[in-house]
């Protein structure tokens, strides 16, 4: 079975892309509804490390895809 681009990188592009957006609008919603303040550092804080855990999720995943590839 071949691995091309259809089967390994179409699939986490969808994956990641849809994780953003998701996201993405959970964090507005969050800081619309009053449930975060940025002006707060604790806040501030959190809101990084989400953020800074979903890229780091899907970086090792790319990374262990590629590996897996070659």
């Amino acid at each position: 079975m071949e691995l091309d681009f259809n089967r390994v990188w179409l699939p986490y592009i969808y994956l990641y892309g849809c994780g953003a957006i998701i996201i993405t609008a959970s964090i507005v919603s969050v800081i619309k509804a009053g449930g975060m303040n940025l002006k707060v550092k604790n806040h501030r804080i959190w809101l990084f490390i989400s953020i800074l855990g979903f890229f780091w999720y899907m970086f090792m995943h790319g990374f262990l895809t590629v590996i897996a590839i070659h």
